[in-house]
Parts: structure tokens; C-alpha cells; sequence
């Protein structure tokens, strides 16, 4: 995990705080969430890992693409207060995925899918002692358009660890955002990267994987990416997604 994971500013092209930080300056300064996971380039082609920079942030040259963040509540902190600090950390990664988007769909002058929409989104759990909340980050679109008007946070699950169906519940959600992470993600994410360094004439005769093939090689290598404050380069094992 890295401290201050990314914090949103000039002259990264491709890592950019959502319009609404205009407006509330403090998330500028002060996203850190206690663990957030992203994807690693391990599990790209190694042919063309090196120019995915020329179409997306890449942090330390080995993590892109986040796509779930944890947040545990603090002595004395609310569970609002928790859910706030995730959602304004989790939120980054989802604008900037939602740009990603953008620029592929620009580029391929098609409109957005209702299934591309449905790509589009970020998992947040948070911790408050032995209770757990999960929420699943989604954009909102302006009326009429693809053009980002902020993002809502939609509860899925609210259990406690103090029962074992509670467990049993927490490591299936686990497993389930880390399957759509590692597969329908990471695969939107590949496909996009693609269609954006293909405009800049790179050569991606290297890039076509189908799903099922991204998929393994991702699983192939370490676990998803976890980023927390204290060990900069630490992977954790996490159980292994089941596929539905």
C-alpha cells in the first residue's frame, strides 16, 4: 500500500481530481485510504506494458487502474465520517476512469454502451470494529449526455464478523469484487489503454487477449495490488475470487 496513495494535482494529465474538489479544497491535500487495490502491470503483456503510460496513471511504475478501497473508522470518528473518507478517496480512481472511458470513446467515435456505463464504477468497504459496510461507487451521467455530474455511493451490505454467516458473507463480497476487479474490469480497462495508444500509433499487435486470457494472466501473478500507509510494497494474500 502507498501512503497518500495519488493525491489528485498538476502536471498528471492522467490522474485528476473530479470538478466538484474545485469546490472543497481539503481532499486535495488528504486522501488516505487505508487500502486500496489496483491492478498490476505483471499482469500485462510485458511487450506493451511499458507504453501504458502513454495512456493511463501509473503509480511507481507497477500499479494502475484502482478499483476497491478500504477505510477503517477511527476512535471516536462516525461511521458517516469513515464512509466520506472513502468515497472522496474512492472517487479519484473513478473519475479518472471515467476520463479513461472518455478518451477511448472519443477516439473510437462511438457512443458509450449501457454495458461500458455499467463498467464504470468503484468498490468501497468500510470497518467500524466488528461491523462492515460495502458500497458500490457509481458515476452519474448529466441528462442527455456521458458528461460526469458527481457520483452516488449505493449500500450492497451491512453485516457484523460476530457469526460466521457475517464471515462467511464478508470473504464472499471479498472474493466477488475481486473476480469483477481482476476479469470485467481489468479487461475495460485493457481494451481502452489499447484503443487510445492504437490513435497514437503505437504498436499493440501484441494487446489482443480475450477475456478469459487477461483473466488468468492477472491471476497468474501476485495477488491484486493492495495499497495501504505503512508498507509501501507488501502484497497481501487474499482468498482466491471464486467464478460464479
Amino acid at each position: 500500500m502507498l501512503q497518500l496513495v495519488a493525491p489528485p494535482a498538476e502536471p498528471d494529465r492522467f490522474w485528476e481530481a473530479p470538478p466538484s474538489f474545485e469546490d472543497t479544497p481539503e481532499f486535495k491535500f488528504d486522501l488516505r485510504p487505508d487500502c486500496s487495490y489496483w491492478l498490476s502491470l505483471e499482469g500485462f503483456n510485458p511487450d506493451y506494458a511499458g507504453e501504458i503510460i502513454s495512456a493511463v496513471y501509473v503509480d511507481r511504475d507497477w500499479i494502475t487502474c484502482p478499483y476497491f478501497t478500504i477505510e477503517f473508522k477511527k476512535a471516536g470518528e462516525s461511521n458517516d465520517r469513515a464512509k466520506l473518507k472513502a468515497c472522496a478517496a474512492a472517487s479519484v480512481a473513478l473519475y479518472n476512469r471515467y476520463l479513461l472511458k472518455c478518451g477511448a470513446v472519443v477516439i473510437g467515435k462511438q457512443k458509450w454502451p449501457d454495458s461500458d456505463i455499467e463498467q464504470v464504477k468503484h468498490y468501497i468497504m468500510t470497518f467500524g470494529g466488528h461491523e462492515y459496510r460495502i458500497f458500490v461507487l457509481r458515476a452519474n451521467f448529466a441528462s442527455g449526455s456521458n458528461e460526469w455530474d458527481g457520483c452516488t455511493a449505493t449500500p450492497i451490505c451491512h453485516a457484523t464478523c460476530t457469526s460466521m454467516a457475517g464471515i462467511r458473507r464478508l470473504q464472499n463480497w471479498i472474493n466477488e469484487i475481486h473476480r469483477w476487479g481482476l476479469s470485467k474490469h481489468a479487461t475495460g480497462c485493457h481494451a481502452d489503454v489499447k484503443t487510445i495508444l492504437e490513435a497514437g500509433n503505437y504498436d499493440v499487435s501484441g494487446m489482443d487477449l480475450e477475456v478469459d486470457e487477461i483473466d488468468v494472466n492477472m491471476r497468474r501473478h501476485r495477488p491484486p495490488v493492495p495499497c495501504d500507509q505503512e508498507h509501501v510494497k507488501r502484497s497481501r494474500e487474499i482468498p482466491d475470487a471464486h467464478c460464479a
